[in-house]
């Protein structure tokens, strides 16, 4: 036996001996059943346009709760990137919204995706297209391609939890 080894048993026996540890923690731990964790899942969209309010609403739907963190905001053309391969993507428009929700996932737990990659909604007049830019560890992020130029600040969409669905606000003219 080698000397380590020998201090390393001579160590164990003796926080076993004393009671500091039960004999049973000395063997490998027990593997429990699968622990299933509920993520929220975008199961899929709906889309409005509200004259009045001069805003378009882009609402993704969840199953399983809401992600504990959403944000929307405006990004320049050259942050218009696929996630979390960093590259480049096109996205028609004249300025785009990133939307992100953490924690959740665009697929189930074969993998099978449960809402569409892109979609393009019929009753808007600012909103061209949204594209799934991630769906990787927790983080789901889709680009809106928009038909009008940003906004000058302060305008800027704004986002909020209804129901079962996070919607964002789009500002049109």
């Amino acid at each position: 036996m080698r000397p380590f080894s020998a201090l390393a048993a001579v160590c164990t026996a003796t926080v076993i001996g004393l009671g500091v540890l039960p004999a049973e923690a000395a063997s490998p731990p027990k593997i429990s059943p699968k622990i299933s964790v509920r993520i929220p899942t975008v199961v899929g969209y709906t889309s409005q346009h509200a004259a009045s309010a001069r805003v378009d609403t882009i609402g993704f739907r969840f199953k399983g709760g809401l992600p504990g963190t959403f944000s929307a905001r405006y990004i320049p053309r050259s942050q218009v990137r696929n996630e979390p391969s960093d590259l480049r993507i096109f996205i028609p428009g004249k300025s785009w919204v990133l939307v992100q929700f953490t924690p959740a996932m665009a697929h189930n737990d074969q993998g099978k995706v449960t809402a569409p990659v892109r979609f393009r909604p019929e009753n808007t007049t600012n909103v061209i297209i949204a594209q799934r830019t991630e769906d990787f560890e927790g983080h789901v992020s889709y680009i809106i391609g928009l038909r009008q130029k940003q906004p000058p600040a302060p305008v800027h969409p704004t986002i909020f939890a209804d129901g079962s669905k996070i919607l964002v606000n789009i500002p049109t003219k």
